[in-house]
């Protein structure tokens, strides 16, 4: 298994992958900074510690970006003892937002995407929401005119766009 930094420098460093990540802006969280370090130092917020949290979390970290900040319920089953900790973490949204991240990942229970999400985007924050977007598409046109409205950027995590399988796949198609 290859490791974290690893495995971003190498998502960055695929020219279509590249590419994903500059169309959706957010290749400024893989660029090296003036040293050649792979880091980039702007404030990180994860709304949801589950196992995809801790895994954007763990990324982050290991590629030395940060501060990375948490919001959680406490609600989670994942026995957290033996995770990689945030710099802080908060248990009210409205706090953690008040500590002015730039991004927020939104990775807690598909239910509570949109509400998370809205409030992220209210404040400023450009967005990284895991899959599925929501459980209703009740909400989705509020959440795309709040992006525009506050110029932030909305992405959706999409891990397997690149899978080795489903590019195949889509190549048999594309081939007829």
């Amino acid at each position: 298994m290859m490791s974290v930094s690893r495995y971003y420098r190498v998502f960055a460093d695929h020219p279509k992958k590249r590419a994903w990540l500059a169309e959706n802006r957010l290749i400024y969280l893989v660029e090296n900074d003036k040293y050649g370090n792979n880091t980039v130092s702007l404030p990180i917020l994860v709304c949801g510690l589950g196992s995809i949290g801790y895994r954007h979390l763990r990324h982050f970290k290991a590629l030395g970006c940060g501060p990375v900040m948490a919001y959680r319920t406490g609600k989670a089953t994942i026995d957290s003892s033996d995770q990689v900790k945030p710099d802080a973490t908060y248990h009210s949204l409205d706090e953690a937002l008040e500590q002015r991240p730039t991004l927020a990942i939104i990775s807690n229970p598909t239910s509570m995407h949109l509400p998370v999400a809205m409030k992220a985007a209210e404040a400023g924050c450009h967005l990284l929401i895991e899959k599925p977007v929501s459980h209703s598409l009740e909400g989705l046109e509020e959440l795309e005119e709040l992006a525009k409205r506050q110029g932030v950027m909305v992405s959706i995590a999409q891990n397997m766009r690149y899978h080795p399988t489903l590019s195949m796949i889509r190549e048999w198609i594309r081939s007829g």
